[in-house]
């Protein structure tokens, strides 16, 4: 009886925890160590940067990193592969883009159009959980508008 007490218990309290996070706002997920919220990237060409979908913002058709990004322009030093000059920038790409998909054998290829989601189902973990990581919950986020000046627009 006490063990089926016990496995009550603990069921309900991590159902309690998991509802208490999702209820949580993103700034407090974030700022919580114990927490991991698993932020799908964008990748933003022709940089091959990828921002996880946190650190993005939306303006009419492009979508902007909310901050500048550290970018490596020019060489780096050969002898310890270090950037000799770091830019910050605001990067953008198109909502709605196109790329190339090999299809069959050889050197065919399609070019198909796709669009970035904006709305998105979190998945938040405990950190430091191993190999496997149980989901907590899943919470809802949209990518926001872009609250910065067209002078941060590089």
């Amino acid at each position: 009886m006490k063990s089926f007490l016990l496995v009550l218990f603990t069921l309900a309290s991590t159902q309690a925890f998991a509802a208490n996070v999702c209820d949580q706002s993103w700034d407090q997920i974030n700022s919580n160590y114990s927490l991991v919220a698993a932020f799908p990237k964008i990748q933003f060409a022709p940089t091959f940067t990828f921002v996880s979908v946190d650190g993005v913002c939306v303006d009419g058709n492009t979508l902007y990193t909310s901050k500048p990004v550290l970018l490596c322009m020019g060489s780096t030093n050969s002898d310890h592969g270090q950037c000799a000059n770091w830019v910050a920038k605001t990067l953008s790409t198109p909502l709605t883009y196109s790329h190339d998909i090999s299809v069959g054998e050889g050197n065919q290829f399609t070019t198909i159009t796709e669009t970035h989601a904006l709305n998105y189902k979190i998945s938040i973990t405990r950190a430091n959980s191993g190999n496997s990581p149980m989901v907590i919950c899943k919470k809802a986020y949209t990518i926001p508008q872009c609250h910065f000046s067209a002078e941060q627009y590089n």
